[in-house]
């Protein structure tokens, strides 16, 4: 799978309106925006964290920033790494919001 295919596919996951989301779709309710490259596609939240999805021969990786405080995982489907990096940033904004509610 090329760059491009991840990038069209990852961002209709995270760009699509979903109507839970008040303000559109997963990339800006949690404010991630995401790039391409050749390869890989890259999701990176407004304080610089980020994860990298790239496809391998063997399936997929995900490559999360050390702030994350996850290894590099391997998967053999799509879902289960989009699944993996949905989880990666929900539970930043979780602990942001955590965070700011008793400062």
């Amino acid at each position: 799978m090329t760059g491009k295919e991840l990038l069209e596919i990852v961002s209709s996951v995270y760009r699509a309106p979903l109507g839970v989301f008040p303000r559109g779709g997963l990339a800006s309710s949690m404010r991630v925006s995401i790039s391409s490259s050749p390869t890989s596609v890259t999701l990176t939240n407004d304080i610089g964290e980020n994860a990298t999805l790239s496809s391998e021969e063997d399936g997929f990786r995900v490559y999360p920033c050390p702030k994350f405080e996850q290894e590099i995982q391997s998967f053999e489907s799509l879902e289960e790494a989009l699944f993996f990096l949905l989880r990666l940033f929900l539970r930043s904004e979780v602990r942001r919001v955590v965070g700011n509610a008793h400062k």
